[in-house]
């Protein structure tokens, strides 16, 4: 079995980092938009190849940026 057939077996919220693809998928954002939540310091990831082109978040780390950024609306 290959690495990404293993890596695909193991659901979301058991596994210890997500890509930024697949942190855009399960909140709705779009990819762009958590790539530049990452950027400006607001999304927690990490680099481990060194190169900052794959990043990994934890889903904690997800967890604390959408529980932080609360909308919350403006009363009449």
């Amino acid at each position: 079995m290959s690495k990404k057939a293993e890596r695909a077996s193991i659901p979301l919220n058991q596994r210890l980092a997500l890509t930024v693809q697949e942190v855009a998928d399960i909140t709705g954002f779009s990819y762009p938009f958590i790539d530049r939540q990452i950027s400006a310091g607001n999304l927690v990831a990490c680099a481990p190849g060194g190169d900052g082109r794959s990043k990994r978040i934890r889903p904690a780390d997800v967890d604390e940026w959408l529980q932080s950024n609360r909308w919350e609306p403006l009363s009449a």
